[in-house]
């Protein structure tokens, strides 16, 4: 009200202001308007200073009111500021238990992560041991049936020549006692002299003949020449009843052909310049050399020719 009061004030002066020029020239009905409005402004003036007192009073009152609430207010705002700083340490509190936490958390994944390394290389390492164990207990059942295998082969070949000498040969039966047969496949040898192919053979008795036979594709030049493939046993021919010999021997005078044959080469042998052949474990070999009967040019022999070449030893009982 004072504020209103003072702009109303301020603006009446300026209107008095202005109309005091007015006033000069108006009638003595201005002036007793003026006097009117000067009894209102009075009125005005005490009234509003009653008011002024009234707000003075409720100011007055509401100050007291404030103070008397302000104790529980600061009381309060106090417990709040309390509440505040134990919240602070509360959340400081709880910050470090995070980072403890986290930590922990951290230590523990980084244990159980290398952990589970461990865990897998021991898993892998033992998987392959378990798998190095099985291939090998296969490896020894493979080994052990096969040495089971061969041992029963052996005692079979042994129970069969159990038989056969516990069997004497009848003379003149010429039953076969047992036999052998090895195989050159796209065999072809062309040296002139010396061993071709050999095989072993393991005579089962002492009294026995040994029927030797070799099949295989020979091949010479025609031009007067002559070549003489023999058998051998440990390196001797054979003695008796005769030696095992092919001798090819073609005359085509100026001729620059050759000439290729299959055929098969068969004798008996009971004994070679050293004595009889006895039993047990002989060299059987296929030899070739220039015919000793007849001195003639080299005869450029071939055996095999890529084909397939066979020695055949059939051990026998004596002949009639």
């Amino acid at each position: 009200l004072e504020g209103n009061l003072s702009a109303s004030t301020s603006n009446l002066k300026m209107k008095l202001s202005s109309l005091n020029a007015d006033l000069q020239n108006q009638s003595l009905s201005h002036l007793a308007r003026l006097q009117a409005l000067d009894n209102e402004t009075k009125s005005l003036s005490s009234n509003l200073q009653q008011q002024n007192n009234t707000h003075l009073s409720k100011l007055t009152a509401l100050e007291n009111d404030i103070t008397i609430l302000a104790t529980p207010v600061r009381k309060l705002s106090q417990d709040v500021l309390a509440l505040n700083e134990s919240a602070i340490a509360t959340q400081s509190n709880l910050e470090h238990l995070e980072g403890n936490l986290s930590a922990i958390t951290s230590n523990l994944k980084m244990k159980l992560s290398s952990l589970n390394a461990d865990l897998q290389n021991q898993s892998l390492s033992h998987l392959a041991r378990l798998q190095a164990l099985d291939n090998e207990t296969k490896s020894l059942s493979s080994n052990l049936q096969q040495q089971n295998n061969t041992h029963l082969s052996k005692l079979t070949a042994l129970e069969n020549d159990i038989t056969i000498l516990a069997t004497p040969c009848a003379s003149g039966n010429g039953a076969v006692v047992g036999w052998k047969s090895t195989q050159w496949k796209n065999l072809t040898q062309t040296d002139n002299n010396g061993l071709i192919v050999s095989m072993t053979y393991n005579k089962k008795r002492g009294d026995t003949f040994l029927k030797l036979t070799f099949q295989s594709i020979f091949r010479q030049s025609i031009d007067r020449r002559c070549a003489q493939w023999h058998f051998a046993i440990d390196g001797w021919e054979c003695s008796y009843p005769a030696g095992v010999d092919y001798v090819s021997l073609i005359d085509i005078p100026n001729s620059d052909q050759t000439i290729r044959l299959s055929g098969a080469l068969v004798g008996v042998c009971r004994a070679i310049e050293t004595g009889n052949v006895g039993a047990g474990i002989h060299t059987v070999g296929m030899y070739l050399r220039d015919c000793p009967r007849w001195k003639l040019p080299d005869a450029d022999p071939e055996t095999g020719w890529g084909g397939t070449t066979t020695i055949l030893v059939e051990e026998l009982c004596p002949p009639q």
